[in-house]
This record gives C-alpha cells, sequence and structure tokens, in this order.
C-alpha cells in the first residue's frame, strides 16, 4: 500500500468518528418521536467522560515521556 491509500483511509476514520461523536454530543437537544437513533449511541454521559479520561492519560504519558527524556540534562540537588 502507498501512503497516499493510507492518507485517505486514517482521514476516512477520523470524519466518521468525528461526526459520530458530534451527532452523539447533540443527540440530547434533539426531539425525536422514534427512540432506535438513541439506541445507536452509548449513553450520553460518555460522551465528556471518556474524551476527559483519555485527555488525562494523553497529558500523563506526554509529561512521564518528557521527563524520562529530560532527566539526562538536568541535576537534581
Amino acid at each position: 500500500m502507498n501512503d497516499s491509500i493510507i492518507g485517505k483511509f486514517i482521514l476516512t476514520v477520523t470524519l466518521c468518528v468525528f461526526i459520530y461523536y458530534v451527532s452523539w454530543l447533540i443527540l440530547p437537544f434533539i426531539q425525536v418521536e422514534g427512540d432506535w437513533i438513541h439506541s445507536l449511541f452509548l449513553p450520553v454521559e460518555l460522551a465528556f467522560m471518556l474524551p476527559a479520561i483519555f485527555g488525562i492519560c494523553f497529558l500523563g504519558a506526554l509529561a512521564a515521556f518528557t521527563i524520562y527524556h529530560v532527566r539526562k540534562y538536568v541535576k537534581i540537588i
């Protein structure tokens, strides 16, 4: 596979995830007579918890990575 195909695939997956997430966030504000659309999404509380958890994990990993690579340049008294 060349890089163009991989890039298009990653872009398509990212766009689908973004559309799903935005729809998930907007869903509580839309009144729908049928309840079938709500069955396609997880509970709304998770829409706010999951990005927060991933963000905290990302910041922790970034801090650990930075400390690991900077420790040889910084002398601790």
